[in-house]
């Protein structure tokens, strides 16, 4: 994962570039975790098949 990797190099890198650039992988970590969800639960509506991990599914 992008944000691990990231989290590795704190000290190696100038510290405003460190904490932008980790900034923006968690923003896009967020995001993808919340477009999953939009997936999930279109597909359990069309389907009725619930996320087999428990996920999000919006009302």
């Amino acid at each position: 994962m992008f944000v691990q990797k990231w989290d590795e190099l704190k000290g190696l890198v100038p510290d405003d570039v460190f904490a932008r650039v980790q900034a923006k992988f968690r923003q896009q970590l967020e995001h993808s975790k919340e477009w999953r969800d939009v997936i999930n639960t279109y597909f359990f509506r069309r389907t009725g098949i619930p996320d087999m991990h428990g996920r999000l599914i919006y009302d």
